[in-house]
């Protein structure tokens, strides 16, 4: 996905979307006036977005791994029990806007503020 971001030809679909909903001046876009249409024509775009972001991260879970395995190791180590706490199916990573990981970087940096 990095070659394509460098591409001058490649539109991602979160930029493609972005442009189909802009206003502009010189152009009436129909799709804005049909209220109920708009709004589920935007909960499918927002699907799509999501699914197509949760399948870069299930075709880099090798990759994803490596980093997790010497996590679970010290888990191991220093006497973690608990199987459940220890690797998942699929790991996403703090880049993921709603994940775990993202959410709990989001709490610390909130309390360091506090």
């Amino acid at each position: 996905m990095e070659k394509l971001d460098n591409d001058p030809n490649f539109v991602s679909l979160r930029k493609y979307y972005a442009y189909k909903l802009q206003i502009r001046d010189d152009d009436e876009y129909f799709l804005l006036h049909f209220a109920c249409l708009l709004q589920q024509y935007i909960v499918d775009m927002y699907v799509k977005l999501e699914t197509q972001r949760l399948d870069f991260f299930r075709s880099r879970q090798e990759e994803i791994r490596q980093e997790f395995l010497l996590r679970i190791a010290d888990a191991v180590a220093t006497g973690e029990t608990e199987g459940s706490k220890i690797g998942q199916r699929i790991i996403l990573l703090s880049t993921f806007i709603g994940g775990p990981r993202n959410m709990k970087s989001k709490y610390i940096v909130a309390m360091t503020l506090v």
